[in-house]
């Protein structure tokens, strides 16, 4: 997908270079990345991973946050929700969350 200048992402070109920030990135921004540059003899390309690193659990030694949290229903006596478990796991497994209102 190609990054456009939004609230989120700012593109700036200066001189001979280019920088692109990520306001608030998460672990759904985290993959490969391309930057296209187009030169005197047509174009170059460059790829990297990015890697992006969980902050610290809210619990000393504890799980972090859950990744990618979809709601899929929501009714006025339960809500439906799907997620990914976070890469750091306090060294436990995560076996659950409380989900409170």
């Amino acid at each position: 997908v190609q990054l456009q200048q939004s609230s989120n992402v700012d593109i700036k070109m200066f001189d001979n270079k280019a920088t692109i920030t990520i306001m608030t990135a998460n672990k759904e921004n985290e993959g490969v990345y391309c930057a296209r540059l187009r030169t005197k003899d047509g174009f170059k390309e460059h790829m990297t991973f990015v890697y992006l690193k969980d902050g610290p659990a809210a619990v000393l030694e504890g799980p972090a946050s859950p990744l990618a949290v979809d709601v899929s229903d929501v009714n006025k006596d339960y809500v439906f929700l799907t997620w990914q478990p976070p890469s750091a796991d306090g060294a436990s497994p995560v076996e659950g969350y409380y989900v409170e209102r």
